[in-house]
């Protein structure tokens, strides 16, 4: 940053030689306002190519350059910049040593958050060693530390997480953490995520939630590179004036997740008797609230005896039971039942039939008094003729049998008491 190129034109020529060729193509015109220098930072330093010690550059200083704005750096170290010069040239930088350039000046100035002086000639000193400079001699004495912290920043290119491009399943208002084993992903950046997705960073841990409005194919993508500093790398370049490069990364290192959503489940809701048998015609609310608010709808039993309720969010569904044909009890009980993505849950309700009682009052044919006599005997049967079974009268004269089901019966004298006559009437 000593001499300047007009005055030492076969240095120049050398400088560009042992560093790189720097184009092959055509070069637009940028006016020299473009370039701009800022703080001068008093680090002084000698150094030398490798590949020809002859070679050699030094300066008392490192001041920033900007080109239209952006901070860029020195890639000639022999030649001082002149933010007065007229005439600058723009060109996308060359290859092999674009790369690793690229790469030092994003790790060691772009990842910083707390930018300092230091970082800037860090990162400077640095793209001269990648272009095969050593230096003899500097008076940054934290240099060495500085370069160790980029040096580990620029591992970062050399892996992405562990999760990268891996599959995850989850349920529709489902949320999954997952964690980076290779911890490289607290560096990475958001760039986009399905519909429906909601995505939380919290250093190396990524939390992701499905809704029900979820694709069943989603995806979530981070990448290591800031979105403004992605691109090609744009030379500066001047005849009578130092080059300077704005460096980005073509490369955003992007990881990418990708979503399975199980959205929906079904439910089976089946009616049945005490005997086992299917019950149609029997309607049942469905509600995601244990009040039964905001019913789902409403669900009526076929000839099978079930009622089918589809794309249900998989969560829990309250079921009531709110009409049933006769003879059978109506249940109003709330159950529930946890929906499933991608199942069909069934839920099965038994009624009881509807019951009542038989009472049989033996009574003398003349007098119509009850015959208070225990022990006389009625066989009760169904419609049917299918024998339920034999009561006997109490000392008053009365039998009964309870809890019968709602249906047509009739009863039988069984046996009779003394001094009265066995009847075959039916009753």
């Amino acid at each position: 940053m000593l001499k300047i190129k007009n005055t030492i034109k076969r240095i120049s020529i050398l400088a560009c030689t042992v560093f790189m060729t720097i184009t092959n193509i055509s070069l637009p015109v940028y006016a020299s306002n473009n370039i701009t220098t800022g703080k001068q930072i008093l680090y002084s330093y000698r150094g030398y190519a490798v590949d020809n010690p002859s070679y050699t550059y030094h300066g008392d200083y490192i001041a920033k350059a900007y080109a239209n704005g952006e901070i860029a750096f020195c890639v000639e170290p022999n030649v001082m910049l002149d933010d007065k010069d007229s005439y600058y040239t723009q060109s996308d930088y060359s290859y092999p040593q674009q790369r690793q350039m690229e790469h030092i000046a994003y790790a060691g100035w772009y990842m910083v958050k707390n930018k300092t002086d230091d970082d800037y000639v860090a990162t400077q000193f640095m793209i001269w060693e990648a272009m095969g400079m050593r230096f003899s001699y500097n008076s940054f004495e934290g240099y060495e530390a500085k370069k160790a912290e980029i040096n580990k920043r620029l591992l970062q290119f050399e892996k992405l997480p562990s999760f990268d491009n891996t599959s995850l399943t989850l349920k529709a208002g489902e949320s999954k953490t997952i964690t980076d084993q290779k911890e490289v992903f607290q560096y990475y950046y958001h760039t986009s995520h399905s519909d429906g997705l909601t995505v939380e960073k919290n250093g190396n841990s990524l939390t992701i939630t499905a809704s029900a409005n979820t694709p069943e194919k989603a995806e979530v993508k981070y990448q290591l590179v800031k979105k403004d500093c992605r691109g090609t790398s744009i030379l500066y370049a001047s005849d009578t004036s130092q080059n300077t490069v704005v460096f980005k990364v073509p490369d955003p290192h992007e990881t990418k997740i990708n979503i399975k959503v199980q959205k929906y489940g079904n439910l089976d809701i089946k009616k049945l008797n005490e005997d086992g048998d299917e019950v149609p015609n029997t309607k049942f609310k469905l509600s995601y609230h244990a009040d039964m608010s905001d019913p789902i709808g409403t669900f009526t039993t076929g000839d099978n005896g079930i009622a089918h309720a589809t794309k249900l969010n998989p969560q829990k569904v309250y079921v009531q039971e709110v009409s049933v044909p006769a003879p059978y009890v109506l249940d109003p009980t709330i159950g529930s039942i946890t929906i499933e993505p991608n199942k069909t849950a069934t839920f099965t309700r038994t009624n009881n039939f509807k019951t009542g009682n038989v009472e049989i009052k033996k009574l003398d044919k003349q007098s119509g008094k009850v015959v208070k006599r225990s022990g006389v005997e009625f066989d009760i049967f169904k419609s049917d003729d299918t024998l339920v079974g034999t009561i006997a009268t109490n000392g008053d004269g009365i039998a009964t049998m309870r809890n019968l089901r709602y249906g047509n019966y009739y009863a039988l004298e069984k046996t009779n008491p003394p001094k009265y006559f066995l009847s075959d009437e039916r009753i």
